[in-house]
Order: C-alpha cells, then structure tokens, then sequence
C-alpha cells in the first residue's frame, strides 16, 4: 500500500485506529458514516503516502504520528465532506417541503373557495324557489 520507509518505534494497529475514528465519525454523521470513512480511508492513506513531495517529511515520523495525522486530516476532510452534502440535502428538503406546502395552502384555498360556491348556490336556490312559490300562489 505505501511507498513510503517511515521510523519504526512501537507496533500500531491499524485496524483499530480506524475502526475508532470510523466511530467517532458514525456518532457525528450518522449510521451510513462508519461505512463511509473506512471505505474512503485506504485512498486517503495511499494518496498521502505515495506523494513524492511528501516522502521526505514522512520519512522523519514514527508511525504512530504518521498514521495520526493521516486520520486527523481524513476525518477533517470526510467531515467538511459530508456537512456540504448535508447542507446541499437540507436545502433540497426545503425546497420540497415549500412546494408540498405550497401545494397544501392552494388545496385549502380551493376547498374554501368550494364551499362559497355550493353556500352560494344553495342560497340562491332557496331564494328562486321562494319567488317561484310566491308568483305561483298570485296567479
């Protein structure tokens, strides 16, 4: 996976240290996020540890500080990531939630304006029977 020697002092755990972070990242954003960082995370680390530009400064890490500040920026990345992706689904929430609601007030606005019409046309029923029974009873 690295190209990249670093300065060995005490074994690390890999595993472990992502499963942590992927957890942390799990409580902030969710129950789809665990399986969003540790599929993003193998990328990440091969992207950082295969920059030439890099090696020379990496090279003066442990691994433990290595693999440290390799999560650190990841998670800092998968975080700004997922909040632009939140945000961009909160405004289309709203959008819809407008139209939905939009579409609610135009429903009640037309029941209402049902209800005039037929209150009117009864009205105006009783009203042409009443003439109708008041000229029948003069002829």
């Amino acid at each position: 996976m690295a190209s990249v020697a670093v300065a060995r002092t005490a074994p690390v755990d890999t595993a472990q240290v992502l499963h942590d972070r992927a957890m942390q990242a799990q409580l902030e954003h969710g129950d789809k996020a665990y399986a969003a960082f540790v599929s993003g995370a193998p990328a990440a680390m091969e992207l950082v540890l295969n920059d030439a530009t890099l090696a020379p400064k990496l090279h003066e890490l442990t691994v433990s500080r290595l693999l440290d500040m390799v999560m650190t920026n990841y998670s800092i990345s998968f975080s700004r990531a997922v909040s632009e992706q939140d945000s961009s689904s909160e405004n289309l929430w709203d959008s819809v939630f407008s139209s939905i609601e939009l579409t609610m007030w135009s429903v009640i606005l037309s029941f209402l304006v049902l209800v005039v019409f037929v209150v009117m046309m009864i009205r105006m029923e009783r009203h042409l029977r009443a003439i109708s029974l008041h000229t029948t009873a003069q002829h």
